[in-house]
């Protein structure tokens, strides 16, 4: 019996550590995304709604769960990330505070990925907040995606606020259209290049205008051209498409959306009427949309401007 009452108690300390020791990690995606709280002693639905800055009932709802059903220690609880108590654009209440809220990156999962699964955030703002470009979201990457607004006297033990971020400067530099960087989050609804339906497109990289002009800084061929290796000995023809990018045009970095070929993979991709080659990065699978109809790939409009493609749709040579 006493070696019980210890394995009980180890387990409780151990289950009090764990709830002081929230850490705010996304689950889920949007519009379901969401926190996992768990339950720690004398913590009710009042106490949760105080420290997240929700009304108690809606927590309660959102867990299909009676309010009046008291809490158990150690359960799991679901938070939602709603706009009363999620941060993407540095807003917040006189009287609260701003905590980091993270998504760790996945295998597989690039950043544009995980744009959508958190309300279309610019990618501009994910780089901006976790000082890295989107090249270096590897696996394992611990990335802020937004922040828990908070009432000041109501954060949990052992929290501590993060410096708040302020929105993304906007750039000084406009495009024709009046976009900038900072807008891009919008563009993630925008047609693909030469499409013309007016169909918002949920699945193309969140990406803004092409500039005006541009020479990549990395001469022809791209960025990744020295990062190329052919000894997978894939070759292939196809119909290329082509979908609005900001990058390549001064730092020479093509990206494409290809199925069936590893994320991360250099690729080259030769335009056999201008006989010119890029070098791309593969960013993740062709997006499954009636305009990827008849496309065995889609690069990024900068990578088709060195190739000399203007049409909306050409075929390319495929190897890596």
């Amino acid at each position: 019996m006493h070696r019980r009452k210890i394995i009980a108690l180890m387990v409780f300390v151990l289950v009090v550590h764990t709830a002081l020791a929230q850490d705010y990690l996304t689950k889920g995606a949007s519009p379901d995304l969401h926190l996992q709280h768990t339950i720690a002693p004398k913590e009710t639905w009042y106490s949760l709604g105080r420290m997240y800055n929700l009304p108690p009932a809606e927590l309660a709802g959102y867990n299909k769960t009676p309010i009046s059903r008291p809490l158990d220690i150690g359960q799991q609880v679901k938070i939602p990330l709603t706009a009363a108590n999620f941060s993407q654009d540095g807003r917040k209440g006189a009287d609260e505070v701003l905590i980091p809220v993270y998504h760790i990156v996945q295998p597989r999962e690039w950043m544009y990925r995980i744009s959508v699964n958190h309300n279309k955030v610019p990618i501009e703002k994910l780089e901006e907040w976790n000082n890295i470009s989107r090249d270096d979201a590897k696996a394992g990457t611990r990335l802020i995606v937004g922040y828990l607004k908070v009432k000041s006297g109501n954060l949990a033990q052992g929290v501590s606020p993060a410096p708040s971020p302020t929105p993304a400067s906007r750039s000084a530099t406009t495009t024709a259209s009046g976009l900038d960087r900072s807008e891009t989050a919008a563009a993630a609804q925008r047609q693909p290049a030469g499409s013309s339906s007016g169909t918002a497109t949920r699945n193309d990289p969140a990406v803004s205008r092409q500039p005006p002009s541009g020479t990549p800084a990395s001469g022809p061929g791209g960025y990744f051209k020295s990062l190329y290796s052919a000894q997978g000995g894939q070759h292939f023809s196809g119909v290329a498409g082509i979908f609005k990018s900001t990058s390549g045009w001064q730092d020479g970095k093509y990206y494409a959306l290809i199925s069936n070929v590893t994320v991360g993979t250099i690729i080259r991709i030769t335009y056999p009427q201008t006989n010119k080659s890029v070098y791309a990065k593969v960013l993740g699978e062709l997006p499954d949309m009636k305009e990827s109809v008849g496309l065995r790939i889609r690069i990024s409009d900068s990578a088709a401007g060195e190739l000399g493609a203007v049409n909306g749709k050409f075929s390319v040579d495929i190897s890596y």
